[in-house]
């Protein structure tokens, strides 16, 4: 689904941030930062609200045997990731898994580090227009307060 920029097929949800309309019941992102932050978000719901922290726990979740070939898919992350899928995690380890479900949602490898660059530019997106504005409006401001 890299088309609509969800490279881990992740279910529709306005409350994704980034999320701007939906195809055929999976969320459409405007950009494939947004897409990878919204599994990392996934993950860390499953980590923490529903203390999900294994390969296993999380997979079943995540890929359900009623869609998916979840066994399949717990052998394969567990070797593209390096961890036993009956391993406790630490919430820093959920970021390496993300390589491993994007390989095996569509096809594409990429590397966590590349991940966390794409996360970082989308949790930024807005930023810097908002920083010069705040720029802006503060030397505005600051001349008119000092005449």
């Amino acid at each position: 689904m890299i088309a609509i920029n969800n490279p881990g097929n992740i279910r529709y949800n306005p409350d994704f941030k980034g999320c701007t309309g939906q195809n055929k019941g999976f969320c459409n992102f405007s950009s494939l930062g947004y897409g990878y932050r919204a599994i990392l978000t996934v993950l860390t719901t499953y980590y923490d609200k529903y203390q999900l922290k294994t390969i296993r726990g999380i997979l079943t979740r995540y890929a359900p045997p009623s869609e998916n070939q979840t066994e399949n898919y717990i052998a394969f992350l567990s070797r593209n990731s390096g961890f036993d899928p009956g391993q406790v995690l630490t919430k820093a380890d959920l970021m390496k898994l993300i390589p491993g479900i994007v390989k095996m949602e569509n096809g594409i490898n990429i590397t966590a580090g590349e991940v966390q660059t794409l996360i970082a530019q989308a949790n930024s997106s807005g930023t810097i227009a908002l920083s010069a504005l705040a720029v802006i409006l503060a030397l505005y401001f600051g001349y008119t307060f000092l005449k």
